[in-house]
């Protein structure tokens, strides 16, 4: 979450490229690789995201959960990252249906939507 710059890259002539620049698009890089390497230890998939995507998101009442990780080095940063790691919401998880099955409740009579 952050400010990015985004653009045509290159020289009209040979190559331009459409391209996305800056700290947050640096910081998106290295998430990326240490859940890879997550993915390789743990053989599930992940995704990582640090605290000022997961700042607005935690109390939004959509049943999402969240696992606060040990913060992580990463290459440009001088500080450790904190990093996050959200899980899908389940019923069973938080003891009610999610937004999206109550739709699908109310739209399709008794057909019940089963995660």
């Amino acid at each position: 979450t952050g400010q990015v710059f985004c653009g045509e890259a290159g020289w009209f002539l040979n190559r331009v490229e459409y391209t996305l620049a800056g700290a947050k698009v640096n910081l998106a890089a290295r998430l990326m690789q240490a859940a890879s390497k997550m993915v390789a230890a743990e053989g599930k998939s992940c995704v990582l995201v640090e605290r000022e995507t997961y700042t607005p998101c935690i109390g939004r009442g959509d049943g999402c959960s969240w696992e606060v990780l040990a913060p992580i080095k990463v290459k440009g940063k001088a500080d450790a990252v904190e990093i996050f790691r959200p899980h899908k919401a389940t019923p069973e998880r938080h003891g009610r249906k999610s937004s999206l099955q109550q739709q699908h409740a109310r739209t399709s009579g008794r057909r019940r939507l089963s995660y």
